[in-house]
């Protein structure tokens, strides 16, 4: 099955923007859970961070906004060079490993400096440990205003990519979805959109989290929700990527999961190859979606630029940034490779794109190609840390 590829539609009709429309199955519905369970599970990861070597000061991200629903963010600082084996999260309780979505971030001093200056994280709460690595000087002026128009083109872009999926497996997390939504409305504000049906849809779903252990909203209620979602998201992310692609540098890889690969194109959309096991499979849980992932791949066309001909002639007024962008992509390839070597159990805090910023050094050193192949090799989905969202209230 195809989506929309090089914005034409494929020999297969799609609907609903992109998928064959049937009714999607809700899974990983919230749980309550009291803001001790919270402290509890925080204060067991913290205690493990402690005693881990190299470990100089442990951070929580933002607030709990919504027992249940919100997770958990906490962000591990190291001594330049540290090398950690210890994983925080294993063997941790059932009820408190679901507070965690993905892992705990983890970054060096120095590379502390370059998240507060290239990222829009903030609220850090000192939980252990003496400041380290503040004070690094974000953007002012147009430049700041075109950070948060990429940073909110990125999440906009990493949420299509797990709703495209979602959709095309029939089956919805929806404590997922009440996280990513919930972040998706800081982005529409990032990129000045107030109205409109995308706009509309996520202030529902906020209105619906918000309430959602005393009057939940209902299982056809919610899935016929997500089936005006999807094509709403997918119509925006195009419309705003037809009026200023997303920036991305050509030594980005093409890689963004095991099973998913993104490739430049003239219009939004996607190729999908595999098959989808029947709604009453997927109810087997984790094993049910590996198997997916094996039997899938996905490639997504996106349009990206990076020339400074092709930036500054769609509307960017800010010379510097494209000098500024590409310090900060390869800050993040720095991280990247940081972690992957020294921090392996800890995840960088390098945006929603992280994965395509390996740089050279992995032999990604040719910018994707133009075209939207028709297949490509089937893996795995690799798992991924929960994006930028340009803020931190969960």
């Amino acid at each position: 099955m195809r989506g929309y590829v090089n914005g034409a539609p494929s020999a297969v009709p799609p609907r609903r923007g992109g998928w064959r429309g049937r009714r999607v199955r809700l899974s990983n519905p919230p749980a309550p859970a009291p803001p001790a369970l919270y402290e509890q599970a925080v204060d067991r990861v913290v205690g493990r961070l402690k005693g881990a070597e190299g470990v100089v000061a442990v951070y929580q991200i933002g607030h709990v906004g919504a027992p249940g629903i919100s997770d958990i963010d906490l962000l591990a600082v190291f001594e330049d060079g540290a090398t950690c084996e210890v994983d925080p999260l294993a063997d941790l309780p059932e009820r408190e490993r679901r507070l965690f979505t993905h892992a705990v971030f983890g970054t060096s001093v120095g590379a502390f400096r370059d998240v507060q200056r290239y990222t829009l994280y903030h609220n850090y709460r000192l939980l252990w440990g003496q400041p380290h690595g503040e004070g690094g000087v974000g953007p002012q002026g147009l430049l700041l205003d075109e950070l948060r128009r990429q940073i909110a083109l990125e999440f906009l872009l990493a949420c299509y990519i797990s709703r495209t999926i979602e959709a095309v497996y029939g089956v919805v997390s929806v404590r997922g979805l009440l996280l990513s939504v919930n972040a998706l409305r800081y982005d529409l504000e990032f990129l000045r959109i107030t109205s409109g049906e995308l706009h509309a849809l996520v202030h529902q779903l906020v209105a619906w989290r918000g309430r959602w252990f005393e009057r939940p909203a209902g299982g056809g209620e919610l899935a016929g929700w997500f089936e005006a979602f999807y094509p709403a998201l997918h119509a925006a992310l195009a419309a705003l990527l037809a009026e200023r692609r997303l920036l991305l540098p050509p030594w980005a890889s093409e890689v963004y999961a095991r099973n998913v690969r993104l490739r430049r194109a003239d219009a939004l959309g996607y190729d999908h190859t595999g098959v989808v096991l029947p709604p009453a499979l997927t109810a087997l849980g984790k094993r049910a979606f590996r198997a997916l992932h094996r039997m899938n791949r996905f490639v997504f066309g996106v349009p990206c630029v990076w020339e400074n001909s092709s930036v500054l002639a769609q509307g960017s007024q800010a010379p510097e940034l494209l000098p500024f962008m590409e310090e900060r992509f390869r800050a993040f390839e720095r991280m990247n490779r940081y972690n992957r070597v020294h921090l392996r159990h800890f995840a960088p805090l390098s945006g929603s794109l992280s994965r395509l910023f390996v740089g050279a050094a992995e032999g990604h050193t040719q910018p994707p190609s133009a075209a939207v192949p028709d297949s490509g090799t089937p893996s795995a989905r690799a798992p991924r840390p929960r994006a930028e969202q340009g803020h931190t209230e969960r």
